[in-house]
Order: structure tokens, then C-alpha cells, then sequence
């Protein structure tokens, strides 16, 4: 309590000093104190509150929203105007089995020395008296969710001391029920329109996210029959609520019943987004993640590979305007190595040539440390021979690697031993 007092004492003065340098002072009047408690000179036509917690009702702040009506006019309006508690069977064997196996501890015979067994039985039902604070996804639910409404303008705070909600669903699915499902919507009902504020996890997530009940001993239902029971919330001294959930199978003698602490609640929450309940795919999910992305235009996706067009299906797209040394990923630019593509092989950048060593300078990036003559070091009056090459001109910008492309251009030089392969 001491902190919501700081927090609240913090609010009146930044409020003040905003209205102080906005220059209303006189227009604006901050009255700082418990609605309880204060007095104020005149009625007022709107009462506006954020007064929501966990599951609508929890920290009870709905009791002082409702009291600060005597302060209301009769036609005046309160925004929320009316609140929706939404409630509805759910199936969930993971998060059953999460609480459950929590108390695995408690198994311990021998814990440094103690036996813990006799425990283990009051750690289960505290760990099932913790509602789940968590998001999840819809189609866990085994029911249409049942709504139970509260009209701000006519309800009185006696009447959220006590909140009985009976309960009858006509189940859609045969499975496990493991609990209830919680969520609230409240509607902001103006003169013009009403605007609605939702926590449904079909919705954008709120910080309210959602609420989970669960059963210490789940039900086995099928689809069809009819699903009984109530809700009770009785207000505690804690700012929160004691709920009891109980269910019953119609016609049949199975039942289940628990009672948790809003207070206390599991929050659960880790960001990811919920995962869907197993058993939801009638089709291929593989074949329908690539039909998906063929959709999107995956066909036109281009890649760049040895300067061709690719677009990851094995298909080429040349453009006519492409010169023919770029579709065999060879650059025309002066000085520039013959890079087929800058990956992830590296080339040594040496070579020995009869007593000359080779010297890659910009041909760090060339696959298997293929050398062109023009990355040898020599006089201007040396390069690179191959042999007599009369019968086979080629030229040194279409070196590619250790491999040589027809041409019409070799320079020559004496002195260096033809290479084999090569006629003189």
C-alpha cells in the first residue's frame, strides 16, 4: 500500500505542474486524496477511471470506481460505461502438466535428510490455487464463451462483494477440460458512438493479457453434451478475490471443483507467441508453407550468382542488356582481379611459376587461388607465357581460375620454360 500511496502522491504532482505550466491553473483543479475520503465543491458530468485488474475484479479498484458516483449528476457519464467477463472451458496438457510436475519435488524421501513426501500433497494444491496470467490461443476452447456483464451506471459496490456467475456451455469438441478461460471487455458508450476495449485473445495483446483456472482433476467430455457449473468470487481483505470454479458433466455423475487466490497469481507470460492445439491442420502444413510463399510472388525472388539472374529455382534470367564477360562473372573494369564470386574461399595469393613467385594483390577473393597474369609481379617488359600459344591466342582478362578461354591476345616473354600442355 505504501508504494500505491508514493505512486499516487508522484501523479498529483507532475498533474500539477503540467497545469501549472500550461497556464490552467484555476481550470484545473487537482484534489489529491482517497475518493472516500475528500469532498468536493460540485457534482460532477464525467467520471473517467482506469479501475481494471486481472480478470476484470481483481485489486477491487471496480468498488471505488462505483462509489465515486455520489459525486456523479444524473445525466452524467463514466467511461467504462459497462464491463464484459468472458468465460470458457479450455483444453491444455501442456500447462496441466507444467503445474503438475512442479511438484515433483516434493516427492524427495530424503532431502538432505528430511523426507518431503508428506508435503507433497498441500504443495499440488498450491501450486492449482494459482490462476495462469498468459495468452493463448482461441481454439482451445471447448465452448462458446459465456458473458457475464456489469452496467457501471446501475450497479452498486455491494454488488461486487459477492459475484455468483452460474454457468451452462454446450461443449464442440470431445476432449480434456482442464479449467476455465477468463477475459473482459469494457465498452466506453458515448453520446455518438461506443468504443470497446477488449483483452480476448483474439485481440492485440494487452497488459491484462489472460486468465486461466485450472482443475486439480481435469473432466473427460464429449462433443454435444452439456457442460454445468458456477464461478464464485468473494472479495477478500487482500484487494482481491477468492474464486471457486465448479463443473459438471449433465447426466453423469463426473464433477470437479477448485479454489485459487487471484491474489497469488502464476505469471506465465514469455513473449512468444501462443502455439495453437495439436490435431488443428486438415491439410499438409509443409505443403501449404510452400504454396504460401509461391503465392507471394517466391517465383520472382532474384538472386545474383556469378553475375546470372537466379531466382531460387533453378530458372535464369539474362538481361539483354548484360554484357557477355558479366554472365560468366567476369568484371571489365581495369585493374580489377578476375573475380568469379566473392565467397567464402580464399586464395593463398601465391603460385610458383619456373623461378618466379606469383603475387595476388586484389585476388584474395578468387575460388581454388586461380591467377591471372596481370596479378604477377614483373618488369614491364615481362608476362606471363604459357608457351607458344600461336595456335591458341587467348586473352588475359578471360583467365578464370587455373583454366584458359579462347582469345586473340597473348603476350609473350623468353626465358620462362613453356608450361606442359602447351606446343612450342
Amino acid at each position: 500500500m505504501g508504494g500505491i500511496k508514493k505512486s499516487f502522491q508522484l501523479l498529483v504532482i507532475i498533474l500539477q505542474a503540467l497545469i501549472n505550466a500550461n497556464n490552467l491553473k484555476g481550470k484545473i483543479v487537482v484534489i489529491a486524496g482517497k475518493i472516500e475520503e475528500i469532498d468536493l465543491p460540485e457534482s460532477v458530468n464525467v467520471i473517467i477511471s482506469e479501475p481494471m485488474g486481472y480478470m476484470l475484479y481483481n485489486e477491487r479498484m471496480l468498488e471505488t470506481y462505483l462509489h465515486a458516483k455520489k459525486w456523479l449528476l444524473p445525466n452524467g457519464r463514466m467511461f467504462p460505461s459497462r464491463g464484459d467477463l468472458h468465460i470458457a472451458p479450455f483444453s491444455d496438457d501442456t500447462l496441466y502438466m507444467e503445474q503438475f510436475n512442479k511438484a515433483n519435488f516434493w516427492y524427495q524421501q530424503c532431502f538432505h535428510g528430511v523426507d518431503l513426501s508428506s508435503l507433497r500433497q498441500a504443495a499440488m494444491k498450491e501450486y492449482f490455487r494459482q490462476p495462469i496470467v498468459d495468452t493463448f490461443d482461441i481454439r482451445i476452447c471447448m465452448a462458446k464463451s459465456l458473458r457475464h456483464s456489469i452496467d457501471f451506471h446501475a450497479a452498486n459496490e455491494v454488488d461486487l462483494h459477492k459475484i455468483d456467475i452460474p454457468l451452462e456451455f454446450h461443449l464442440l469438441d470431445s476432449g480434456t477440460v482442464h479449467g476455465l478461460a477468463f477475459w473482459f471487455d469494457v465498452a466506453f458508450i458515448g453520446s455518438a458512438q461506443t468504443i470497446w476495449l477488449s483483452t480476448a485473445p483474439t485481440e492485440s495483446l494487452t497488459h491484462w493479457y489472460q486468465v486461466r483456472c485450472l482443475l486439480e482433476t481435469p473432466i473427460f467430455v464429449k462433443q454435444g453434451q452439456l457442460l454445468t457449473g458456477r464461478v464464485l468470487l468473494l472479495a477478500n481483505k487482500r484487494q482481491s478475490y477468492d474464486v471457486t470454479i465448479e463443473l459438471c458433466v449433465e447426466g453423469t455423475g463426473t464433477r470437479s471443483s477448485n479454489t485459487l487466490d487471484l491474489k497469488n497469481p502464476y505469471f506465465r507470460y514469455t513473449g512468444q507467441p501462443p502455439q495453437a492445439p495439436p490435431g488443428q491442420n486438415t491439410t499438409s502444413p509443409s505443403e501449404n508453407y510452400w504454396s504460401h510463399l509461391d503465392a507471394q510472388g517466391a517465383r520472382q525472388a532474384v538472386n545474383m550468382v556469378n553475375g546470372i539472374s537466379v531466382n531460387g529455382l533453378g530458372e535464369v534470367s539474362i538481361d539483354a542488356n548484360q554484357q557477355a564477360a558479366n554472365l560468366i562473372g567476369l568484371g571489365n573494369q581495369p585493374n580489377q582481379p578476375n573475380i568469379i564470386h566473392p565467397g567464402s574461399i580464399s586464395s593463398t595469393g601465391r603460385q610458383k611459376v619456373g623461378q618466379r613467385t606469383a603475387t595476388s594483390t586484389q585476388g584474395t577473393q578468387l575460388i581454388g587461388g586461380g591467377i591471372s597474369p596481370t596479378l604477377f609481379t614483373s618488369s614491364q617488359t615481362q608476362q606471363l607465357v604459357l608457351g607458344n600459344t600461336s595456335h591458341y591466342p587467348v586473352n588475359n582478362s578471360l583467365m578464370i581460375g587455373d583454366y584458359v578461354a579462347s582469345g586473340n591476345v597473348m603476350l609473350s616473354t623468353q626465358g620462362i620454360p613453356p608450361a606442359q600442355g602447351y606446343r612450342q
